[in-house]
């Protein structure tokens, strides 16, 4: 049932603008609930309220007191489990906390997420406290067992003795949000979809800078966040890294766009091998879309820096080719993404054409103008929102993902074939659709972005293969 406190209400969303307001509205919501259990007034749930009230007020007697009389009448509660641990780990009392909990999952009946929250509070407290990672991964594994966790994290795919503390740490901070013991959903932004050679899935979620990859057959494989990479060199310490794009190379590398304008370039197994810098020394870029040809050439598109930039295979700067559009009253580029077509030439998408490029040249080939009707008004700064929303797939097919009209449209030798605004009668309409990726089958992969889901459209089909209730786009 999580926290008995209305944490979604209008008036507790006011308050913590400031810490004044905060404490005030603790304290009128204290003297409520004592108020009620004093006159025998109170309901089934006052004893936990008055319990984690008193935690925030920092009256840890208080807090002890409600949670034996809780315990006392509900000796399986898992709530009040779950608080006298955070009680006792926010006085210091590590090795209470964790006796607290040990005892706690010999008691827990049924199966619920309240009780997946304990084990997942066990999990943590055996890993940190103890370095006791096989214990901990059992915990853990239990605790995605309790509450039905979705197939995207470790813990729920694959049993304990493959787990590692790398992936319990990427499962206890995606567990809190799914499962928050505030009831808030999760805020995703999911923005960019990538295939691999071997048709591998990588999802990317901007907004907490994660990295789902799936295999082929769409089972779960790894996921990578920011404390991972923020061990490698690729990334400033003293500075949060702002992830954009990724693409896979024909051999598997993964270019990441990120941290201080650089490129990460990472093995299959997400080993480091480089970071291309900059092409403009401390001027801020903001790299907006990644693709990679045949020959390992990476191009990149800038939000503040023109052209379509070229690495070699190599990593070094071979400077730039291309014309892109401007938004009226700035000077940001218009673009919206870059794919590679066959290996050999390269899409540059914006809100008026694509415009196609021969790799080996750099020479414009082809130009595929899009339909300007109904179109927003473009001296929003916030616009376009559709940085990567563009897939190519065999026979000349592009596929575009239009932000603006919550749409995609499928081109064919520079013709409009179709398009969807949404995913059949059962998954309903798209919205803010940002990203699309195709396979070597011919799978259409869209992160419709704004749905908080991952689509793949095949045979005529759609069916969401990533997303959960519990997750809301922002």
């Amino acid at each position: 049932m999580s926290s008995r406190l209305d944490y979604q209400s209008p008036e507790f969303t006011a308050a913590v603008a400031d810490a004044q307001s905060l404490q005030k509205w603790t304290e009128s919501h204290f003297q409520s609930v004592r108020s009620r259990l004093a006159e025998k007034k109170s309901t089934a749930d006052d004893l936990l309220a008055c319990a984690e009230l008193s935690i925030r007020l920092q009256d840890a007697n208080c807090a002890q007191d409600c949670l034996e009389k809780q315990l006392k009448a509900r000796p399986s509660d898992a709530d009040a489990f779950y608080l006298k641990a955070m009680l006792a780990l926010g006085q210091g009392q590590k090795e209470a906390a964790l006796q607290v909990l040990e005892n706690a999952t010999r008691k827990l009946s049924g199966k619920s997420p309240d009780n997946g929250r304990v084990w997942r509070l066990l999990a943590a407290e055996r890993l940190h406290q103890k370095q006791d990672l096989s214990g901990a991964a059992q915990a853990m594994v239990k605790a995605c067992e309790q509450a039905s966790a979705p197939a995207f994290l470790h813990s729920s795919t694959r049993p304990a003795q493959d787990l590692t503390a790398a992936m319990l740490n990427f499962d206890f901070s995606l567990f809190d949000q799914l499962f928050s013991w505030e009831d808030n959903s999760a805020d995703f932004r999911l923005s960019a979809v990538a295939n691999g050679p071997l048709d591998q899935l990588y999802i990317l979620d901007s907004f907490n800078r994660r990295i789902f990859e799936f295999d082929a057959q769409g089972q779960f494989q790894r996921g990578i966040d920011e404390h991972q990479l923020s061990a490698q060199a690729f990334l400033h310490p003293e500075s949060r890294w702002e992830l954009t794009d990724l693409c896979i190379g024909p051999d598997g590398k993964i270019y990441l766009a990120g941290n201080q304008d650089k490129i990460g370039v990472f093995s299959p197994s997400w080993e480091p091998l480089a970071a291309y810098a900059s092409p403009a020394g401390n001027h801020r870029l903001k790299p907006l879309s990644l693709t990679v040809d045949a020959h390992h050439n990476l191009y990149v598109i800038y939000q503040n820096l023109a052209g379509i930039h070229v690495f070699n295979a190599e990593g070094f700067h071979e400077g730039s080719f291309g014309e892109n559009t401007t938004m009226p009253g700035t000077d940001k580029n218009y673009y919206c993404g870059l794919a590679c077509l066959d290996g050999q030439k390269i899409c540059l998408y914006d809100r008026e054409k694509v415009q196609i490029f021969e790799a080996a040249t750099r020479q414009l080939s082809e130009t595929v103008n899009l339909p300007q009707d109904k179109a927003p008004n473009l001296d929003d700064e916030a616009y376009p929102l559709c940085w990567n929303g563009i897939g190519t797939a065999s026979n000349q097919r592009l596929w575009l993902a239009d932000t603006a009209h919550a749409q995609i449209m499928e081109y064919r030798q520079g013709k409009l074939q179709q398009s969807f605004t949404q995913a059949g009668s059962k998954l309903q309409n798209f919205s803010n659709p940002f990203d699309i990726s195709i396979d070597s089958q011919g799978c259409l992969y869209l992160a419709d972005t704004g749905n908080a889901r991952v689509l793949k459209y095949k045979g005529q089909e759609w069916t969401q293969v990533f997303g959960h209730p519990g997750i809301k786009s922002v």
